[in-house]
């Protein structure tokens, strides 16, 4: 039951965008290309997609730790 309550909450939740930023804000880019590549990413984002996205990523986070919603 807590596996399929994991993997609905992740389908639910997932964005690749979370962790192509994840990638580049952990990569060894100078902090200027880092901000740059992903404003690339978020900027074209609307409030209401970014304020999805941001949900979805600590979501996403959290389940990745094991800490169930």
């Amino acid at each position: 039951i807590q596996q399929q309550k994991f993997q609905n909450k992740w389908v639910e939740h997932y964005d690749p965008r979370i962790f192509q930023v994840d990638d580049i804000a952990i990569s060894k880019l100078p902090e200027a290309e880092k901000t740059a590549k992903i404003g690339e990413i978020t900027g074209r984002m609307s409030k209401s997609e970014f304020d999805k996205y941001k949900e979805d990523r600590q979501i996403i986070h959290r389940l990745a730790k094991g800490l169930y919603q």
